[in-house]
C-alpha cells in the first residue's frame, strides 16, 4: 500500500471512530475499528517526516494545525451548553511533539543521554506553563487551546503512549522485521498496562477490555503497517489537514443538535 492509500484508510477508521465517539448511541464496535487509525496516521507522519526536503517547515506547519486545533476545540467546546462530548481532538499536538523529538535526534550536536533528558525536562517546564495558564483563568475548557499553542509530552493527544508509539515508528520503520517486533512488544506491554487497570475493577474482563479500555486493539493496525510499500501514491496531502478539524465539527454538531 502507498502512503497515500494508507492515510485514505486511516481516514475511514477515524470517521467510524468519531461517529461512535460523537453520535450518541453509537455501537462500540465503531470505536474499536477506530484503533487502528492512530497508529497508521502516526507511522504515514515518521515516514513524511523522514522523506519531507524541509523538516523546520514540516514542523512549523504540524504546530500551526495543532495551535489552530486547540483553539477550535475550545471555540467548539463553549459553542454549546454541556455538550454530549468534549472535543479534545488534537492529533496535530502528538504529531509535533513526535517530530520535534525525531527532528532534535537527528540534528543534535549532543549525547543522546543529554538530548533526551533536555526534552523531556522542557516538556515538563511546557506542562507547568500549561496548567498554571489553565488554573489562573479557571476556565478548564482553555486546556485544549493552551495545549494546542503549547504541545507537550504531558497533554497532547494521547499523551506519553501514544508519543511512544511513535518513537518506534520514526526509529523501526525502514525494516518490516523490525516494525513487527517493536510494534508488537509495545502494544504487548499497553495490554498489560491495560489489565492492570482492570485488576480489581469487578468487572467482567471481556466488558473491560471490549467496552471500557479498549485502546490495546490498536494492535489492529499492524497489518496494514506491514503492507506499506514505500510509494508515496497520489498526492493529496492538503485534503487530510482540511478534512480532520471539518469533519469533528460536522459531527460535533450532528451529535449535539440532531440526537
Amino acid at each position: 500500500m502507498s502512503t497515500n492509500a494508507c492515510k485514505l484508510l486511516a481516514l475511514a477508521l477515524m470517521l467510524i471512530d468519531h461517529t461512535g465517539e460523537f453520535i450518541p448511541n453509537m455501537p462500540i464496535f465503531l470505536r474499536i475499528l477506530g484503533r487502528a487509525s492512530a497508529p497508521i496516521f502516526i507511522f504515514c507522519t515518521a515516514w513524511g517526516f523522514y522523506y519531507t526536503h524541509d523538516k523546520k517547515i514540516y514542523l512549523l506547519r504540524m504546530y500551526l494545525c495543532s495551535a489552530g486545533m486547540g483553539i477550535l476545540d475550545f471555540i467548539l467546546n463553549i459553542s454549546i451548553q454541556n455538550p454530549y462530548q468534549l472535543v479534545t481532538n488534537n492529533i496535530f499536538s502528538t504529531l509535533f511533539v513526535i517530530c520535534l523529538f525525531a527532528y532534535l535526534w537527528e540534528k543534535q550536536p549532543i549525547a543522546k543521554t543529554t538530548l533526551t533528558t533536555l526534552f523531556v525536562v522542557g516538556n515538563i517546564g511546557l506542562w507547568f506553563v500549561v496548567m498554571f495558564f489553565v488554573g489562573m483563568t479557571g476556565n478548564t475548557l482553555l486546556l485544549s487551546a493552551a495545549s494546542g499553542c503549547l504541545p507537550n509530552l504531558f497533554t497532547c493527544e494521547g499523551s506519553i503512549p501514544i508519543f511512544l508509539m511513535g518513537l518506534v515508528f520514526v526509529f523501526c520503520k525502514e525494516q518490516k522485521q523490525s516494525l513487527w517486533k517493536g510494534y508488537t512488544i509495545y502494544c504487548a506491554i499497553y495490554f498489560c498496562l491495560t489489565l492492570l487497570g482492570y485488576w480489581g475493577s469487578g468487572i467482567p474482563l471481556g466488558t473491560y477490555l471490549f467496552t471500557i479500555d479498549i485502546q490495546w486493539l490498536q494492535i489492529l493496525s499492524l497489518p496494514i503497517l506491514l503492507l506499506y510499500n514505500g510509494s508515496k501514491g497520489r498526492q493529496m496531502k492538503y485534503f487530510f489537514y482540511l478534512f480532520y478539524p471539518l469533519h469533528i465539527i460536522a459531527l460535533y454538531y450532528i451529535g449535539n443538535l440532531l440526537f
